[in-house]
């Protein structure tokens, strides 16, 4: 049995041991609270604005792909028709606007395709399609125009999807993708969303209409936020080729 004296030793060491473990726990609450606070404060938000936008195009005699080594483009082009068939905007396009508090670096966007329209009708893009030319994500990592986007400000394209720079045939009605948004923050943490995005290539002369839609949430991408006909939801891989 503990003598009263040793019952107050006891009672005040636990006591005492109970506070440093209050004061620990409340301190890393604190510590990670203030973490959570700035990352929060230089965390970067990347989407499209939605909407539908004209884009003024042109047709020229080039076996070049935009952004890929001219070498390697003209492996891929060799058996392109002769003539001014090769697609490119002649403006800007596409506004990715940073809704976040820090700045966005090194962002990178992939045009994901995911089904096609041509005058046979609609056709869900087979997974290993995806990664051929001219659909690979290789051939559709594309970097804004500026590079590093600040908070409240946006980035531009001038360069469009591989597969509408080599549609020589001009056989594309209209095109969707999923656009996935790569970043870094200043600590150089990655950050990605995605977002739904639909090309008409037909409806208006000497122009595309790129539109914009909702955020999705891969890998499972519902057919329905690109509209009839029903395809099946849209089985996304994250690499990047």
């Amino acid at each position: 049995m503990f003598t009263p004296s040793e019952w107050v030793q006891i009672i005040s060491t636990v006591a005492t041991t109970a506070g440093v473990l209050v004061s620990l726990f409340i301190g890393v609450r604190t510590v990670l609270e203030q973490r959570r606070q700035r990352e929060q404060a230089i965390k970067p938000f990347l989407l499209f604005d939605i909407g539908g936008y004209g884009v003024p195009i042109e047709f020229r005699d080039s076996s070049a792909i935009p952004g890929i080594q001219l070498e390697r483009a003209l492996q891929l082009t060799k058996n392109r028709p002769t003539g001014a068939n090769s697609m490119s905007a002649t403006e800007e396009w596409g506004v990715l606007r940073n809704h976040g508090q820090g700045p966005a670096l090194e962002v990178r966007v992939i045009f994901r395709a995911y089904r096609v329209f041509t005058s046979f009708g609609c056709r869900v893009l087979e997974k290993a399609e995806r990664k051929a030319f001219p659909y690979s994500p290789s051939l559709n990592n594309v970097p804004p125009t500026p590079s590093n986007i600040s908070p409240a400000a946006a980035g531009s394209f001038r360069r469009l999807p591989t597969p509408l720079v080599v549609d020589y045939d001009h056989a594309l009605k209209r095109i969707d993708f999923v656009v996935e948004i790569r970043c870094k923050d200043t600590l150089g943490n990655p950050h990605v969303r995605y977002q739904g995005l639909r090309v008409f290539a037909d409806n208006m002369p000497g122009k595309i209409t790129t539109t914009f839609i909702e955020e999705v949430f891969p890998p499972n991408v519902p057919w329905s936020i690109f509209g009839t006909p029903e395809s099946g939801d849209f089985q996304m891989e994250t690499e990047t080729d």
